[in-house]
């Protein structure tokens, strides 16, 4: 009795959810069925849980997800939805570059997803990363972070900075500004402004109006000027003219030219 108590005591704990999966061969010949696979491999042990995706007979095969028709996505075993949200995904400029941006798609099964991992390709040739034609343009002050997603080399964080980027300044009146976003290198810059344009109003600043907190909370204002700005008006009086800010030792033109588009005088 005491052996088999320490036996038990010795008895592994699962630690996956998906170890089923590993037994699945990775290497499948084309063509070949998802029941074909199960039958190959006798350690495989069904889910009790019916899957969310399509189809029992998956047919394996060799894809790229940014140009399999919908036809072969459904024999791959992806829902008719899931398989409208990828084309819908991709109408839009949307790209996939890697394995697993093919889990960023809403609905996108984990067990799915590893089964056909093996099977995700991309063609060795240049990606054309100057985005199609007919991809759609996106105006920079309206956009939401997944529309910033589907643009080349602009992923999560580096979309995060971008709308808090024009949040501070209040609104991009050029495109050219997104250059003085942290992270983003002029070269994917280079290859994205054709997709990128701006419109609508900015908010503006009443420099006879504004506090050194107000001031100071813009991107291109930095605490010593913003209290200089406030301290010359209550020397000499509220500015009758934007350009009175370059009588400031520290505002030099370049950031004078940056800035005056943010600026009013009332």
């Amino acid at each position: 009795m005491y052996f088999l108590y320490y036996l038990s005591i010795q008895e592994p704990k699962a630690v996956s959810d998906f170890s089923e999966l590993e037994n699945i061969p990775k290497v499948v010949n084309e063509g070949s069925t998802y029941s074909e696979a199960k039958q190959s491999n006798s350690y495989y042990k069904p889910k009790k849980t019916q899957p969310s995706y399509s189809k029992e007979d998956i047919v394996f095969f060799e894809f790229n997800p940014n140009d399999a028709s919908p036809e072969e996505l459904q024999k791959l075993g992806f829902s008719e939805k899931l398989t409208q949200t990828i084309v819908n995904y991709r109408k839009k400029g949307g790209r996939f570059y890697y394995k697993e941006d093919l889990m960023k798609i809403y609905g996108m099964d984990t067990a799915h997803y590893r089964m056909l991992e093996p099977y995700i390709i991309y063609k060795k040739v240049k990606v054309d990363t100057n985005f199609k034609s007919s991809a759609r343009r996106i105006e920079l002050n309206s956009c939401v972070k997944e529309d910033l997603m589907q643009l080349y080399g602009i992923g999560d964080k580096l979309s995060d900075r971008i709308i808090k980027f024009r949040d501070g300044l209040g609104g991009f009146y050029d495109v050219s500004q997104l250059n003085q976003v942290y992270g983003i290198e002029e070269s994917t810059f280079n290859k994205i402004k054709s997709q990128l344009y701006v419109e609508g109003d900015i908010k503006k600043i009443n420099i006879n109006l504004a506090s050194e907190s107000e001031l100071s909370s813009h991107p291109y204002i930095n605490y010593k000027l913003a209290k200089l700005i406030v301290e010359y008006r209550s020397q000499h009086g509220n500015y009758s003219q934007l350009t009175d800010l370059k009588k400031l030792h520290l505002m030099t033109e370049e950031v004078y030219d940056k800035l005056a588009p943010y600026l009013i005088i009332k």
